[in-house]
Protein backbone atom coordinates (compact mmCIF):
# COMPACT_ATOMS: atom_id res chain seq x y z
CA UNK A 1 0.00 0.00 0.00
CA UNK A 2 3.15 2.35 0.02
CA UNK A 3 1.82 3.35 -3.41
CA UNK A 4 -0.89 5.17 -2.37
CA UNK A 5 -0.80 8.59 0.21
CA UNK A 6 -4.59 8.24 1.08
CA UNK A 7 -7.09 5.91 1.10
CA UNK A 8 -11.17 5.77 0.99
CA UNK A 9 -12.49 2.56 1.84
CA UNK A 10 -16.30 1.42 1.62
CA UNK A 11 -17.91 -1.37 2.94
CA UNK A 12 -19.63 -4.24 0.90
CA UNK A 13 -22.82 -2.01 1.81
CA UNK A 14 -21.41 0.98 0.10
CA UNK A 15 -20.26 3.17 2.64
CA UNK A 16 -17.70 4.69 4.10
CA UNK A 17 -15.01 2.84 6.39
CA UNK A 18 -12.01 4.87 6.32
CA UNK A 19 -10.70 7.78 4.97
CA UNK A 20 -7.52 9.17 5.57
CA UNK A 21 -3.36 8.48 5.31
CA UNK A 22 -2.09 4.84 4.07
CA UNK A 23 0.02 5.15 7.01
CA UNK A 24 -2.55 5.02 9.42
CA UNK A 25 -5.00 2.86 8.48
CA UNK A 26 -3.48 -0.67 10.69
CA UNK A 27 -4.10 1.78 14.01
CA UNK A 28 -7.19 3.05 12.98
CA UNK A 29 -8.51 -0.80 12.71
CA UNK A 30 -6.99 -1.49 15.76
CA UNK A 31 -8.72 1.30 17.34
CA UNK A 32 -12.15 -0.66 16.69
CA UNK A 33 -10.84 -3.83 17.63
CA UNK A 34 -9.48 -5.14 14.52
CA UNK A 35 -5.66 -6.24 14.19
CA UNK A 36 -4.13 -7.32 11.67
CA UNK A 37 -1.83 -10.38 12.34
CA UNK A 38 1.76 -9.68 12.05
CA UNK A 39 2.62 -10.97 8.94
CA UNK A 40 -0.37 -10.05 7.10
CA UNK A 41 -0.68 -7.78 4.55
CA UNK A 42 -2.91 -4.91 5.35
CA UNK A 43 -4.68 -4.38 1.96
CA UNK A 44 -5.95 -7.84 2.74
CA UNK A 45 -6.97 -7.09 5.71
CA UNK A 46 -8.78 -4.43 5.12
CA UNK A 47 -10.51 -5.84 2.37
CA UNK A 48 -11.34 -8.97 4.87
CA UNK A 49 -13.12 -5.99 7.24
CA UNK A 50 -14.72 -4.14 4.09
CA UNK A 51 -16.32 -7.65 3.31
CA UNK A 52 -18.21 -7.87 6.43
CA UNK A 53 -15.67 -10.81 7.21
CA UNK A 54 -15.85 -9.59 10.83
CA UNK A 55 -18.93 -9.02 11.14
CA UNK A 56 -21.83 -6.56 10.61
CA UNK A 57 -21.51 -4.73 13.99
CA UNK A 58 -17.59 -4.04 12.88
CA UNK A 59 -18.92 -2.30 9.73
CA UNK A 60 -21.98 -0.15 11.47
CA UNK A 61 -19.66 1.14 14.02
CA UNK A 62 -16.74 2.53 11.07
CA UNK A 63 -19.42 3.70 9.23
CA UNK A 64 -20.96 6.25 11.94
CA UNK A 65 -17.35 6.92 12.69
CA UNK A 66 -16.69 8.13 9.41
CA UNK A 67 -20.18 9.78 8.38
CA UNK A 68 -19.78 11.63 11.71
CA UNK A 69 -16.38 13.07 10.86
CA UNK A 70 -17.81 14.24 7.64
CA UNK A 71 -20.39 15.92 9.24
CA UNK A 72 -18.22 17.53 11.46
CA UNK A 73 -16.06 19.20 8.72
CA UNK A 74 -18.95 20.02 6.75
CA UNK A 75 -20.85 21.93 9.77
CA UNK A 76 -17.88 23.99 10.19
CA UNK A 77 -17.77 24.83 6.52
CA UNK A 78 -17.47 29.05 6.40
CA UNK A 79 -16.69 31.03 3.53
CA UNK A 80 -14.58 34.25 4.35
CA UNK A 81 -17.83 36.54 5.42
CA UNK A 82 -19.07 33.56 7.89
CA UNK A 83 -21.63 32.44 5.80
CA UNK A 84 -22.62 28.77 5.45
CA UNK A 85 -21.22 27.42 2.35
CA UNK A 86 -22.78 23.87 2.39
CA UNK A 87 -26.36 23.84 4.37
CA UNK A 88 -26.65 19.98 4.57
CA UNK A 89 -24.83 16.93 4.14
CA UNK A 90 -26.15 13.93 2.21
CA UNK A 91 -24.71 10.43 2.44
CA UNK A 92 -24.94 8.18 -0.55
CA UNK A 93 -24.82 5.20 -0.78
CA UNK A 94 -22.67 3.75 -4.20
Amino acid sequence: MSYFDNLYIISYNGYCIYNGPTKDLVAKLSSFGLHCPQYHNPADFVIEVATGDFGQDVIIGMENHFRQICEDQTSNCLDRDGVETMKSLSIHKL
